[in-house]
């Protein structure tokens, strides 16, 4: 044994020694891991603005040029009359709430369905559908809306895009005129015995309301040409100084969900007939 004791420490030495680099290793700090390349940084691609909206001035000039006038030579005319079919129901009748004494009355009758007893529809509107040219459009006269014992005389007011419109109130207490169109604007208040002038340049019909008296209600048609007219109390209208050629008429009454329309040729100098029905089921 005691021969072979050289042999193991020779042995050990020789471990030791192949061991020695490693355990130095493992006295060093750790490297850190090389680092990677940097991707590349994608930017957003710009978003383009959206477009403009045409400004309402502008959008309401085209509109308005788009009709022109002036004199028409020779010019023919067309009348008619709408009536109503079915039975009629009773007109309704509107309670006041406030301001009894000054509007001089209970009651207020609706306008939204007047028959005369021979069936005619009063404050119908008949237009000539997509005419550019004619008379000229001041022709169709100015716009009054009259605040008169709290009712809006009269009913119906036809008025040429970008004129004055005057909206008078003859009555003692204050009154308010207002819509909610879809391109014009109205919200005038108006004190008792004063008046208010505005202009509105998008054709389009308006429903007039009162914030203070609510039973109050009537319409405005702005018109973009003058071949428009508003039946008597007879259902009776007439469209004069028509340019001879064919052409397509509408009529629109409040109380109806239709708009019936019908073919009309008007000659030179002649007076063409066109009659519509509304029918009541």
């Amino acid at each position: 044994m005691r021969s072979l004791l050289p042999i193991f420490l020779v042995a050990g030495l020789l471990l030791l020694v192949a061991l020695f680099p490693t355990f130095l290793a493992s006295l060093e700090p750790p490297q850190p891991a090389p680092a990677q390349p940097a991707l590349p940084i994608r930017k957003p691609e710009p978003v383009p603005p959206p477009p403009l909206k045409p400004q309402a001035p502008a959008q309401a000039e085209a509109e308005a040029s788009a009709y022109e006038g002036g004199p028409v030579a020779n010019g023919g005319t067309i009348r008619g009359r709408v009536t109503v079919s079915g039975k009629v129901p009773p007109p309704k009748q509107l309670p006041l709430n406030k301001d009894i004494v000054e509007c001089k009355k209970k009651f207020v009758e609706s306008e939204e369905l007047v028959v005369s007893a021979g069936g005619g529809l009063r404050y119908a509107v008949v237009r000539l559908l997509e005419i550019k040219k004619g008379k000229p459009l001041d022709s169709l006269g100015a716009g009054l809306v009259d605040n008169l014992e709290c009712v809006y005389v009269p009913h119906l007011v036809l008025a040429p895009v970008n004129t004055d419109v005057v909206f008078k109130n003859s009555d003692t207490v204050v009154h308010t005129v207002d819509s909610f169109p879809m391109k014009n604007t109205l919200s005038v208040p108006l004190v008792a015995g004063k008046s208010a002038t505005r202009k509105f340049p998008f054709p389009e019909l308006m429903h007039l309301e009162c914030q203070i008296h609510k039973w109050m209600s009537g319409f405005l048609w702005v018109c973009e040409h003058p071949y428009f007219a508003v039946t008597d109390a007879d259902g009776n209208y007439e469209l004069k100084d028509v340019p001879p050629g064919a052409y397509k008429l509408a009529a629109w009454g409040e109380f109806f969900m239709d708009e019936p329309t019908q073919e009309v040729q008007v000659g030179a100098g002649a007076v063409a007939r066109a009659d519509f029905t509304f029918a009541i089921k």
